[in-house]
């Protein structure tokens, strides 16, 4: 029987298609890890950071406690120089994980964090009268309570990211990865020059 150009050029392709699914079907299973494994660094690096803003929500809860002592005094006596002092030192010295913690911003966690530390600087560089002190005193109340809240959606954040639909994703990725269907889809002997003629047919 003689072969034609037509015939061998056809069977050409198909020979060149059979290697390349062959290629892409040995590829792939690596390919899967690659995503589960970038997918686990990602986690890994959200949960390290949400942990390091949760640190620094705390020293920051304590750091209020601290202020909102020193603005006490100062309802009793606003001239009182002393606690002014202090309440200025809390806001520059107090730090986490070598950093600032009034100088942070935790509403990049979230849209539901109303923590604001700009607010606190800001009015502690005027407590002069007694209104000013009365409106400081109430910040530092209200602040509290949102670095509170700040602290639980945080942790919430992480249980999500840890947990979605009550399953975990690294025991879930491994039995995928082991189970019988996963292992035939990807045998390689199971694929032939015919399946591929008839698939490009």
């Amino acid at each position: 029987m003689k072969i034609t150009p037509h015939a061998s050029n056809t069977f050409n392709l198909i020979h060149k298609n059979d290697k390349e699914a062959k290629k892409n079907i040995q590829e792939k299973p690596k390919t899967i890890q690659d995503t589960l494994a970038l997918s686990q660094t990602n986690h890994a690096t959200h949960i390290k950071e949400a942990n390091k803003a949760i640190g620094a929500l705390q020293t920051l809860s304590k750091s209020l406690d601290k202020i909102d002592a020193n603005t006490q005094h100062l309802l009793n006596n606003k001239q009182d120089s002393a606690s002014k002092q202090a309440i200025q030192n809390t806001i520059s010295q107090s730090t986490f994980d070598g950093k600032k913690v009034f100088d942070q911003d935790f509403k990049n966690f979230s849209k539901n964090i109303k923590f604001n530390s700009q607010a606190i600087k800001e009015q502690a560089s005027h407590l002069n009268s007694d209104a000013e002190i009365r409106k400081f005193n109430q910040e530092i109340k209200t602040q509290k309570n949102f670095a509170k809240q700040a602290i639980a959606i945080l942790q919430n954040d992480i249980s999500k990211t840890l947990t979605t639909d009550n399953k975990d994703y690294t025991k879930l990725d491994s039995k995928m990865l082991k189970s019988p269907l996963f292992e035939k889809s990807h045998n390689l002997n199971a694929l032939s020059l015919d399946k591929v003629s008839r698939l490009l047919a």
